[in-house]
């Protein structure tokens, strides 16, 4: 925003060159910020100046109704339980409550949205000191529409999101990983998490943590979960005599089989040995660990053995590809993708259906045996 000769009036230049006209004034011991219209739509400075003026002295209808700040909040207490909850508030409160916090949820346009979603392509992350890609991006409008369906759900309304995909466009990133780790990547993986005091800045690393890594690395190849999945097993989750585990899809709400080899069966006792069944395996106590602890603590590992050349981003190594390369063991070994489709849990065969072609005969047997060209 910029600011202008009149106090708490402020212009934004738009894409399409008009400009929208924002005001910030305190009402019964609140501040609020108001996007009021544009020059197109006959706004000015000083029309908006006088507007600021009268909601000033008489507190309008508009300040009562709740803005997206109160409708996050409201949303957050809802999901503040769940896995994730810590980037979602960090998400909403560095990248969108500065630009439409204040705003009442049926004042927000589709044009407002697109002019966030433009800006923060062009953001630079505080964490990572680079732009913000183009699936965060989507995540952000993303979460400004979740926010208006949670909220028109819990109190049987019906506003209108401004961030729906059918008012402001996605840039849908091509994420699809391409990468997966051989036997030989997996055994230096392997290698580099024992001796990460190797290389690690701290070199007194706590060798229960490279346990704990290596752990989750082998219970990840093993079964595919995801990292959420991975990190909410519990011991009474594993039925060790056959080497079954039930795993909870959190991104599906539901849960699935997955197995785990016998030598891995011993390896978990072990590390759990004095826990009780509640007890989650990450954390070995009544509360799951962050993924967040994880992705700090494994990607660096990750990074210096795979990933210090690589420039494309389907190409990088990551947590992920832990599970992606479960997947394509199996489709390399011949298991049927309906097969691999239920171990990985999907929804749909299309999500299965990218290992097919790492298939060793690619339906080359079953043809030969089909013989219908020589029948007489």
């Amino acid at each position: 925003m910029t600011k202008t000769s009149k106090e708490g009036v402020y212009t934004r230049e738009l894409n399409n060159g008009d400009v929208a006209y924002i005001i910030t004034y305190r009402a019964h011991n609140k501040s609020y910020k108001r996007r009021l219209g544009t020059s197109s739509e006959g706004w000015s400075v000083l029309k908006a100046y006088q507007e600021r003026q009268n909601r000033s002295k008489s507190f309008s209808k508009v300040e009562t109704a709740i803005n997206l700040e109160d409708a996050f909040e409201e949303y957050y207490r809802h999901i503040k339980n769940k896995s994730d909850t810590r980037n979602t508030k960090g998400r909403y409160y560095n990248h969108i409550h500065n630009e439409l916090g204040d705003i009442p949820l049926n004042e927000i346009k589709p044009l407002d949205v697109l002019e966030l979603r433009n800006k923060l392509s062009e953001k630079t992350s505080n964490k990572t000191k680079r732009i913000l890609s183009p699936k965060t991006v989507d995540d952000m409008i993303n979460l400004i529409h979740t926010i208006y369906q949670y909220y028109n759900k819990y109190h049987d309304v019906q506003i209108p999101s401004p961030a729906s995909s059918q008012k402001v466009d996605r840039y849908n990133p091509d994420n699809s990983r391409r990468r997966y780790l051989t036997e030989k990547e997996i055994k230096e993986l392997f290698f580099m998490i024992k001796h990460r005091n190797d290389f690690a800045q701290n070199r007194n690393t706590n060798p229960d943590i490279t346990k704990e890594l290596m752990l989750f690395t082998k219970i990840a190849l093993s079964t595919g979960a995801r990292l959420n999945s991975i990190l909410t097993i519990k011991m009474k989750d594993i039925d060790f005599e056959r080497g079954v585990v039930t795993i909870t899809n959190h991104k599906a709400k539901r849960i699935y089989k997955g197995y785990i080899q016998q030598d891995l069966c011993i390896v978990i006792k072990k590390w759990c040995k004095d826990c009780n069944e509640n007890t989650y395996i990450f954390g070995r106590s009544g509360k799951s660990k962050h993924p967040t602890i994880f992705a700090k603590r494994l990607q660096p590992i990750l990074n210096k053995c795979f990933n210090e050349h690589v420039t494309d981003r389907r190409d990088k190594v990551v947590i992920h590809t832990l599970r992606h390369t479960f997947g394509s063991h199996l489709a390399i070994q011949g298991t049927p993708i309906y097969t691999i489709m239920k171990l990985l849990d999907h929804t749909t065969i299309d999500q299965t259906i990218v290992y097919a072609k790492l298939s060793p005969n690619q339906g080359q047997e079953e043809v030969i045996k089909l013989g219908i060209s020589t029948l007489k």
